[in-house]
């Protein structure tokens, strides 16, 4: 089964594509296999990454705004790992699923899926998005 998807053409995103402005486009890959009363489907969906930010959480201009709406997954790494990681160069941050859900956000509390917290909206949101279809 994955041999045949990898054979299967890969879908091109258009040149204009704008992935905070347009709807998330149709998957990479997709194939689908009959097997009795089965349909099992495979896909490999387009995700944007995003390069770390700095805004502040109640801004307009906080890119955690663009993701309301939408399935995404939240991870986090330690301070102490990502300090590490910005003074040694061979070492990564680990980074662990903290949620994995629906994104909300109302006034400076958000939420994704049952993890919600509250932020100061005069404090520095600082980070990376990526956001992708589950």
């Amino acid at each position: 089964m994955l041999a045949e998807l990898l054979q299967m053409p890969i879908a091109c995103l258009p040149a204009n594509y704008d992935p905070d402005r347009d709807e998330p486009p149709p998957p990479l890959l997709e194939c689908k296999w009959e097997l009795g009363p089965y349909l099992p489907v495979a896909t490999i969906e387009y995700t944007t990454f995003r390069q770390e930010f700095d805004a502040y959480f109640g801004k307009a201009n906080n890119p955690i705004r663009s993701l309301v709406g939408r399935v995404c997954r939240l991870e986090a790494a330690t301070q102490a790992d990502l300090e590490r990681e910005a003074e040694v160069e061979d070492f990564e941050a680990e980074w662990k699923e903290i949620s994995s859900g629906m994104v909300s956000l109302e006034k400076n509390r958000l939420t994704v899926d049952f993890w919600s917290r509250t932020f100061d909206p005069y404090r520095r949101a600082r980070g990376g998005l990526r956001r992708s279809q589950l």
